[in-house]
C-alpha cells in the first residue's frame, strides 16, 4: 500500500479556526447575542509565547468561570519576556491559541495591559494565574486593571491549578 504525501497533509492537516481570531474593536458584536442571552463572558490576558501545560489548565479552568472565553494576547511590541522575545510572533501565537477548543476566541491586546480591553469587552470575569493573586498586589498594571474591572462591577478571579510553570524559566534552562 502506497500513501502518497498530499493524502497524508489532506488527512492529517486540520483546518485552523480562523473565525475565532478577531480585533479588540470587534469583539463587542462578536460576544453581544450570547451576553444578551445571559451567557457570561471570561477574559485571560497574556503573551502565551511558549505555551505549555499550565497555561491550557488555566484556559480550562477560566472557561469553566462563565460560558466564553476571551483570550488576549500580548502583541510584540509589549512583551517584556527578556531579550529575543517572544519568539512566535503575535499572529502565530493567536492562531495556536484558536486551535484550544476551551477557547471561544482570541484578540490581540494593543498595549502592555489589559486595560483597552477590559474597557471595550467588559467581561463579567477577568482570569489570572494563581502568581497574580501573590505578587500581583505590587503590580501597579494589574491593580489599575482590576481597579476598572471594579468600577464595571466585573469579578476578577484566579485559576489555582498546581502545575505553575514558568516559560521564561523553560527558555531559560533550555539555553
Amino acid at each position: 500500500m502506497s500513501v502518497h504525501p498530499r493524502e497524508t497533509a489532506s488527512r492529517w492537516a486540520a483546518p485552523t479556526r480562523q473565525e475565532k481570531i478577531c480585533h479588540l474593536d470587534a469583539i463587542r458584536a462578536r460576544v453581544a447575542p450570547p451576553r444578551a442571552a445571559g451567557r457570561r463572558v471570561v477574559l485571560s490576558q497574556g503573551c502565551f509565547d511558549l505555551v505549555h501545560l499550565g497555561h491550557v489548565r488555566h484556559f480550562r479552568e477560566a472557561r469553566a468561570m462563565g460560558d466564553l472565553l476571551v483570550v488576549a494576547v500580548t502583541e510584540d511590541r509589549y512583551v517584556t519576556k527578556g531579550p529575543d522575545r517572544p519568539l512566535f510572533p503575535l499572529a502565530q501565537r493567536m492562531e495556536f491559541l484558536a486551535e484550544l477548543e476551551c477557547v471561544d476566541f482570541v484578540i490581540p491586546s494593543p498595549t502592555a495591559t489589559a486595560i483597552p480591553v477590559l474597557r471595550a469587552l467588559r467581561p463579567d470575569v477577568y482570569v489570572r494565574g494563581a502568581e497574580y493573586e501573590t505578587r500581583g498586589a505590587a503590580d501597579p498594571r494589574f491593580l489599575a486593571e482590576q481597579e476598572v474591572v471594579a468600577r464595571y462591577g466585573g469579578a476578577v478571579a484566579f485559576s489555582h491549578d498546581p502545575l505553575v510553570l514558568s516559560s521564561t524559566r523553560l527558555q531559560k534552562s533550555l539555553s
